[in-house]
């Protein structure tokens, strides 16, 4: 009898292992990341106080923004809040426009488009920002990534990232590899 207990328990559990790790690896539903793109844009400190007129809706894992924000750098913010919540694929941005302007906006989507990708991925973990030691720009829909990095492998990494972009043509980097600070070299493909 313990011992059909014990056995009724060892199933129970792996019953329980096996549900946790099919839930765990099913991805957001598109309401849930529309949701949650949402409520990150209300507790931006940027976004909160802005005036944007911007519809967000997601469709097969790509958050799609339409209508007009104040600015270029509105623009980023979006696309990188976007782009860094858990299974987002793409940001379509075809229908954003910022006010007033005529120009193509598509190298500023791509850079915060990886930008993105680098906090989904916790690239450089938790920090923000403004003190990540690799700067990404775009020009011509080429991405260069410049700076230092604490390893070969997040340089790796963050080229691998950018190249996943969509709209990506090319990724130049130049990042000196600091070790030890006292064995550091630099790796390029410039």
């Amino acid at each position: 009898m313990k011992g059909f207990s014990l056995l009724k328990i060892g199933i129970f559990s792996v019953f329980i292992i096996f549900s946790a790790q099919i839930f765990a690896d099913t991805p957001l539903s598109d309401s849930a990341i529309t949701n949650e793109i949402k409520t990150k844009i209300t507790e931006d400190p940027m976004l909160r106080h802005s005036n944007i007129n911007v519809n967000v809706t997601t469709d097969h894992q790509v958050v799609n923004f339409s209508g007009v924000v104040n600015s270029e750098s509105e623009a980023s913010t979006l696309i990188t809040l976007a782009q860094s919540t858990v299974d987002v694929k793409d940001v379509n941005t075809s229908n954003l426009t910022v006010k007033g302007s005529n120009q193509p906006l598509s190298d500023t989507y791509i850079t915060a488009k990886v930008k993105g990708e680098f906090l989904k991925e916790k690239l450089f973990g938790d920090i923000n920002i403004s003190a990540w030691t690799i700067k990404v720009e775009t020009n011509n829909a080429v991405v260069y990534l410049t700076g230092t990095s604490e390893s070969k492998s997040q340089v790796e990494n963050a080229v691998k990232l950018a190249q996943s972009i969509s709209g990506v043509k090319q990724v130049k980097y130049r990042i000196k590899v600091m070790r030890d600070h006292t064995d550091n070299y630099e790796m390029t493909n410039n």
